[in-house]
């Protein structure tokens, strides 16, 4: 059927775009995209043009006074490349979308929901996910960064009390600052006076929401 084609063709199309995305040549985009979340939930003033320039390393995104160093935090042993790889070919095989259609087994439930991250999960998941960055650049050079991290997890958000009380984290890190980016949340773990004011001024505060679905991670 023509509809069936067309809407194959547009899902064909989102899948190609998904794995351009995470090419290796695209990598400052993501970046990008996280730290352009942040300054939104935050309502820092930012322009595209500072987004899109590629700073030397270690720094991936340097903006609104912020050197933003990204780590992304991913299911365990999710393979991310694979994932849309396959579905790219499932949806280029495809001549019907009944093709993608599933049927659900008894007893199993038709919506998931998601897991909720704990203040002390989260301080814990962050650390982690930097103590390969510190070992990589050294506390010395992690000490001039911000580190950012974006939690991008399936069936999981942030616990609904980081809305009203913030995490605290074991010690202070080497790094200038620690902010953390999640779903449609916003928060920041820990800054140094040398750190920029925005930063500063949301550290040990609670976790920032958008308020609506959509406009956060649209350029």
């Amino acid at each position: 059927m023509k509809e069936d084609t067309e809407y194959i063709d547009c899902l064909v199309a989102h899948a190609e775009e998904t794995r351009s995305l995470f090419s290796n040549p695209r990598k400052h985009e993501r970046e990008a995209r996280v730290a352009r979340a942040l300054l939104r939930l935050f309502s820092v003033p930012f322009t595209e043009e500072e987004l899109r320039a590629i700073p030397p390393e270690p720094v991936d995104v340097s903006v609104a006074g912020a050197r933003f160093q990204i780590a992304e935090i991913l299911d365990q042993g999710r393979q991310r490349h694979r994932e849309i790889r396959e579905r790219l070919e499932r949806y280029r095989e495809a001549e019907r979308v009944e093709e993608f259609w599933e049927p659900i087994p008894p007893g199993v439930p038709t919506s998931i929901t998601p897991r909720r991250i704990s203040g002390n999960e989260l301080a814990e998941r962050v650390l982690s996910a930097l103590r390969a960055k510190e070992s990589r650049y050294g506390a010395h050079a992690c000490a001039d960064l911000d580190a950012l991290v974006y939690f991008n997890l399936e069936a999981a958000v942030l616990s609904a009390d980081l809305e009203d009380t913030p995490p605290v984290l074991p010690s202070m890190p080497c790094w200038r600052s620690i902010s953390v980016v999640a779903g449609h949340h916003a928060l920041v773990l820990a800054a140094r006076d040398s750190a920029p004011d925005f930063l500063r001024a949301r550290t040990g505060r609670p976790a920032v929401v958008w308020p609506q679905p959509w406009g956060l991670w649209e350029q």
